[in-house]
């Protein structure tokens, strides 16, 4: 059989597969794996906004609620706010927000609930609702409603 000289691949990990082909296997942290059109892989350096799932998976860009390093790690922007690396969506999601913030739906992030509302549910809060009555909250912020004066 002829020989195919394999490219050099900078920050992966080369591994025999069951059907006896040689391929990336695992790109090394900070790195992503890319399959070319030619159908050639290769690991590439992630960027500062991305950030990887697992050794097998590609670059993926960062969340706006997330700080992103490149690699496997990442912080929440909003100190309480909990994420979770979830493999088969590529991808980070918002699993819970701070006391007095809501998870919205689409935009994925926590927000403030609005004047004369709070979230009385820590942590899966998705709807402000309306300060009790004998309470009230003046303005917009991550607060509960107060007693009247």
């Amino acid at each position: 059989p002829p020989r195919v000289p394999c490219a050099p691949t900078a920050g992966g990990v080369w591994g025999l597969l069951g059907n006896g082909t040689l391929a990336v296997t695992a790109c090394d942290e900070g790195y992503g794996l890319v399959t070319t059109p030619e159908a050639q892989q290769t690991c590439v350096k992630c960027s500062p906004s991305q950030f990887v799932v697992e050794a097998f998976t590609g670059c993926i860009d960062c969340p706006k609620g997330v700080r992103c390093f490149g690699n496997s790690s990442w912080a929440p922007r909003l100190p309480g706010a909990a994420w979770a690396a979830s493999p088969s969506l590529r991808a980070l999601e918002l699993v819970g927000c701070p006391p007095w913030y809501f998870l919205s739906g689409a935009g994925q992030e926590c927000l403030p609930c609005g004047a004369g509302t709070e979230c009385r549910v820590h942590g899966n809060c998705s709807q402000c609702t309306r300060c009790p009555p004998g309470t009230f909250k003046a303005e917009a912020g991550p607060s509960p409603c107060a007693p009247c004066p």
